[in-house]
């Protein structure tokens, strides 16, 4: 029990700054932990409206992510495809003189020792 108060009250620290940094319209919850009901969630929510300062923004509404559970998951896979359609992009629009002929195709850079 002490654990998830704990880790509720950090993690609602951590929510109250961004939402006073940010000042969103709602607060997006999701992944495993964030979607839980009970004490969780509820230790979560408060730690959150604790570490507000504007008080109508404590009021904000706590919304699950349409994602589920799985939202983090499907997050870092759309990181992964941006970062390799980042690094494809630069690599078809690097100058051919650039071009290590001799390695990879997205590596861009001098030939070593020439």
């Amino acid at each position: 029990v002490q654990i998830v108060d704990s880790a509720a009250d950090a993690l609602g620290s951590s929510m109250g700054w961004l939402v006073n940094v940010l000042d969103p319209e709602a607060i997006v919850v999701g992944g495993g932990l964030g979607l839980a009901r009970g004490r969780y969630r509820e230790r979560l929510i408060a730690a959150t409206r604790g570490h507000i300062w504007n008080p109508v923004a404590r009021e904000l509404p706590f919304v699950s992510a349409a994602l589920g559970a799985d939202a983090g998951l499907i997050g870092a896979a759309a990181t992964s495809c941006a970062a390799q359609h980042a690094r494809h992009a630069s690599t078809i629009l690097a100058p051919r003189s650039r071009f290590d002929e001799r390695s990879a195709p997205d590596v861009i850079g001098p030939i070593p020792g020439s």
